[in-house]
């Protein structure tokens, strides 16, 4: 239907008094052929989109010692912890393969809901050996993972607790019924479930039988017995008068926004054809008998899975409000008193764990700006009472922050409105912004004050900017640019700032103007308190147990589940023979250098500082001179204590130049120089962007970015922690290694660590995806190689890891004369969903590689994939030690049993000590093991190495590998460029200077 033959109606008009439908007729089809677009990438809202957990401590070493540091924020590009799609391709029945049940089912006292008396560990942890093995007897997964072979049986045993509730299943002979709900023509996810819940009031009590059917009146009775994803996927616990190969045909008609928010005109409609079909039935025995170990069916355990999360989050729905992955609750927002207002929050995750079906619940909080006009965000925003023409910076500043919110039109109170997304602002106030009207040119503030009566209270400020689709434009409430009133395409519409009003519900993504977000601190609660929250919330949310889970037989407990992890010893590090204490033990993650002199300190002969503020020289000159001394005490042999300290210069002129002239004075004919330090105003990624594209694509030169704050503070440790970036960032230098005696797998055969990650571009910006991959290069695992690619935007597969691997094969065997026998690689930022295909794709290419190098080559290979980006949080049980400060449980404790998965091989290491809040956990997937590690070996291996990140003196929370691709792949975002040839634009990567290439200038 055309859009403009009616006025503008609210899009969540979806009850029968507001929508319409009729079926069409059954169709007959093929019970075992999909619809032509089964195979859609239509995501399921099991995905879990992100992490909004709120502060969990991962608080690095690094954190303000310089400018820059940011970039290698870890949280920067972890990805979602995703499930596959539901979709009807997952759903469809599948062969299974039985097991005897009397030799593989697990005996039901293996199960341990609460915590293992600490003096019985060795005793448990043996029982649950004889149980793995009875498991992995039965256990045969279509990617061929490794097996779990046992538990960790080193370190100290901790009691402890994990936000896991077990998922009761009351009829296990009750399955859940799917079937495929398609809505034609394609239409968006808010739209789609406007659709359902019409079609749902409409005609399903007609599809279910009278003794099936809910007691109450619609819609609140239907919504007790199905479940809808928001894609295709619709769930039910009872069936539907739906045979196998028939398919029902409805025409529903819903309410449709109008574009011209004409009062006058009558709604107008638009009809969509939903067509439904059977799918599958799963009896959650199956599921049952697979937590057990009795069956193995891991390609379609992920829809049960996703089902029952779509079940259990709906059920929460009901009362909560939805953004992402996080359930925010309305009820108990607070007002900050600055524009935005506290709202807490709540995530949920279903996963399969030893035994049971357990649903993971944490508790967060976010800030959303306040439901207030445009105009009084911005009087909070700029701190100005009365407010005036904002100056194109300002103007700029809020058009970044504001992109994408939705506004309210507020100058027709009475009359249906629709919201509007900011596309831009205007660059003139609304006084002084034209438009042609009947061809007459006239300002946006002259046409409301006579259209309206509405005479602007600021017509200085500027106009919000918002793209709709085409029809009359010169019909409506506010004027559409365009000339032709037939023209269908979009346009362009311009609202003064102060007759828009926020939407409620809009999450703050960063601060607007002089509003401060600093103080803010979501879920920064210690430990025992979070946990006692997160139990508080479960009761919250599911007690009573909604009518929706109690129709489907499911419901979760209300007690955390208990755990016996073992909390692993620091390794011994080693320092330069000379220094005070060659040998440092850190405690709690944590030691510093007062006492230790670098492993191997670099030689410092020429640099110079080029500072980017006004400054005066004395200043600098008393920092350089505090630094260097900070140098010598820590390894570092500075031959040129005076370096060249330049006049300041404008970073926002002539910025190459100045670099340029800043490389010329610290060098001289004969040698070039070895380091550019940069003294910025403030953390400005524009300018570091800059800069470290100059020095690591045109000048082949170290760099060293340290803001004026830290300039001026000269505090020790942000010295130490410059000296050890300085370090490593010069060929040679190697801060700190690890005893030998506790890394044989890296001592006894050539062993290459390596690391990859995926970087991706924020929304707004046109940029591509960047891939990277690092190898380590010495014999311990302490100086890293890097090598980076572009991929398509949002694509996370590696499409080029086969070269790559190449590549730094190629670079060890050049460094140390051997070829690698072992390949042990960490790869970050994958979900679970995307194991099969990283298998499929990425280890393929990895195996490749190796006999591109050489036919007969051989290595064997260990890949993991390192996981940030889940829900999974500990806290300590009663009587556990922990750390003074935070109330965290210490670094090293590894937990490989109840919440991990049936009988693949993964386990938790929380290596770091979180400095405020809770800490995170880092989980390790092992997708490949062909040198057989032992739990033990792994859990030390990986939990040693965390010790190694050369930025800091604490331990860091995941493995280096993994940590510097992330930060390198941040580091090649500098290098891309724009190009164009034979008329077409793309994009590339500018490749950095070799001598910068032997050492680790990323960091």
């Amino acid at each position: 239907m055309d859009s403009s033959k009616g006025p503008a109606q609210p899009l969540a008009a979806t009850g029968a008094a507001a929508a319409s439908g009729r079926i069409i007729k059954p169709q007959a089809i093929s019970s075992n052929k999909s619809s032509p677009d089964a195979s859609s990438s239509d995501s399921s809202s099991s995905g879990s989109d992100s992490d909004s957990s709120g502060s969990d401590s991962d608080n690095e070493s690094d954190s303000s010692s310089s400018f820059g540091s940011s970039s290698s924020d870890e949280e920067g590009a972890i990805k979602p912890d995703d499930e596959p799609a539901i979709t009807p391709s997952t759903l469809m029945p599948t062969s299974t393969v039985a097991a005897d049940p009397t030799s593989s089912a697990v005996p039901a006292d293996d199960t341990v809901h609460a915590a293992t008396p600490v003096d019985a560990a060795t005793a448990a942890a043996a029982a649950r050996a004889k149980a793995l093995q009875r498991k992995a007897e039965a256990f045969e997964t279509i990617m061929q993972v490794p097996r779990r072979p046992g538990s960790c049986t080193v370190g100290v045993p901790t009691a402890i607790k994990a936000n896991s509730f077990v998922v009761k299943m009351t009829h296990l002979d009750q399955p859940i019924y799917c079937y495929d709900l398609r809505c034609e023509p394609e239409a968006p996810s808010m739209r789609i479930r406007a659709l359902f819940s019409t079609w749902r009031e409409l005609y399903l009590l007609d599809l279910v039988d009278d003794q099936h059917k809910p007691k109450g009146a619609v819609p609140i009775n239907v919504a007790q017995i199905s479940c809808f994803d928001g894609k295709r996927a619709l769930f039910t616990p009872m069936p539907l008068r739906l045979a196998p190969d028939e398919e029902k045909v409805y025409e529903v008609s819903l309410p449709m926004p109008n574009r011209q928010n004409q009062p006058k005109r009558r709604p107008f409609e638009r009809v969509f054809t939903i067509k439904l079909r059977k799918l599958t039935e799963m009896p959650f025995r199956e599921l049952h008998n697979y937590l057990q170990g009795i069956i193995s069916r891991e390609h379609s355990v992920f829809s049960y899975t996703s089902a029952v999360d779509v079940i259990f989050r709906q059920a929460a729905t009901s009362f909560l409000s939805p953004q992402g992955r996080v359930l925010f609750d309305p009820r108990y927002k607070t007002t900050t008193g600055t524009g935005m207002e506290v709202m807490p929050g709540y995530t949920q995750a279903i996963r399969t764990a030893e035994n049971h079906l357990i649903i993971i619940l944490d508790v967060t909080s976010a800030l959303f700006y306040e439901s207030k006009p445009l105009s009084e965000l911005l009087k909070i925003a700029f701190g100005r009472p009365r407010l005036g023409a904002l100056s194109e910076q300002e103007v700029y500043m809020v058009e970044r922050v504001m992109r994408g919110f939705s506004v309210m039109p507020n100058y027709q109170r009475d009359a249906p409105r629709r919201p509007y997304k900011i596309a831009a602002l205007t660059r003139t106030g609304a006084n002084a912004t034209y438009f042609t009207m009947n061809g007459r040119e006239m300002s946006v503030a002259a046409y409301f004050e006579a259209e309206y009566n509405r005479k602007l209270e600021f017509p200085d400020l500027p106009c919000v900017v918002a793209v709709v689709g085409g029809g009359n434009q010169q019909r409506g409430n506010f004027h559409h640019h365009g000339n032709n009133a037939n023209d269908n395409k979009p346009v362009q519409i311009y609202l003064p700032v102060e007759l828009c009003t926020m939407v409620e519900g809009q999450k703050v993504a960063r601060p607007l103007g002089l509003m401060d977000i600093k103080h803010f601190k979501p879920s920064a609660m210690r430990p025992v308190e979070r946990a006692q929250e997160i139990e508080k919330s479960a009761r919250l949310v599911y007690d009573p147990t909604p009518p929706l889970l109690k129709s489907f037989h499911l419901g979760p407990e209300f007690q955390m589940l208990g755990i016996t992890g073992r909390t692993l010893p620091a390794p011994r590090l080693l320092y330069h023979p000379t220094s005070r204490e060659p040998v440092a033990v850190p405690v709690k993650g944590r030691w510093n250098m007062e006492t230790h002199r670098m492993y191997r300190g670099v030689m410092l002969r020429k640099w110079a500082v080029l500072p980017l503020v006004p400054c005066q020289p004395d200043q600098v000159a008393r920092f350089m001179t505090r630094w260097i001394g900070t140098m010598r005490d820590t390894g570092i042999h500075v031959v040129d204590p005076k370096p060249k300290i330049l006049a300041p210069a404008n970073p926002e002129e002539a910025l190459e130049t100045a670099i340029q002239h800043a490389y010329l004075q610290a060098g001289d004919q004969s040698v070039h120089p070895d380091l550019l330090v940069f003294i910025l105003p403030e953390r400005n990624y524009k300018i570091y962007t800059s800069i470290k594209r100059i020095c690591d694509t045109l000048l082949g030169v170290a760099s060293q970015c340290i803001t004026q704050k830290v300039m001026l503070g000269m505090k020790g440790t942000h010295l130490e922690n410059l000296c050890l970036k300085v370090n490593v960032k010069l060929p040679g230098g190697t801060n700190v290694r690890i005893d030998p005696e506790q890394l044989p797998c890296v001592r006894d055969i050539p062993t290459i660590f390596m690391g990859a990650d995926v970087t991706h571009p924020a929304q707004e910006i046109r940029s591509p995806s960047i891939a990277a991959v690092v190898g380590s290069m010495d014999a311990f695992a302490s100086q890293y190689a890097a090598v980076s690619r572009i991929q398509p935007i949002r694509a996370e597969i590696i499409l080029d890891m086969g070269s790559m691997v190449l590549e730094l094969l190629q670079k060890f065997y050049a460094n140390t004369g051997a070829k690698p026998q072992r390949i042990i690689f960490y790869r970050d930022g994958i979900s679970e969903g995307q194991f099969t295909e990283v298998i499929r794709s990425e280890v393929t290419a990895i195996r490749k590689a190796c006999a591109a190098l050489d036919p007969n080559y051989k290595p064997k290979l260990t890949f993991m994939i390192v996981q940030k980006r889940h829900h999974t949080r500990f806290f300590p049980d009663e009587g556990t030690i922990v750390d003074d400060r935070s109330g965290n449980l210490l670094p090293g404790l590894v937990v490989d049993s109840v919440v991990t998965h049936p009988f693949e091989f993964d386990f938790y290491i929380q290596s770091h000590l979180g400095l405020q809040g809770l800490a995170k956990p880092t989980r390790y997937s092992v997708l490949v093991d062909e040198n057989n590690f032992s739990p033990n070996h792994l859990a030390e291996l990986s939990y040693r190495m965390c010790y190694l990140y050369p930025r800091g003196t604490r331990s860091v929370s995941m493995v280096p590998a993994a940590f510097y691709a992330h930060v390198f792949a941040a580091r090649a975002k500098c290098h891309v460029v724009d190009k164009e040839e034979d008329g077409k634009r793309f994009f590339a990567l500018s490749a950095v200077k070799p001598e910068l290439e032997k050492a680790m200038y990323f960091m």
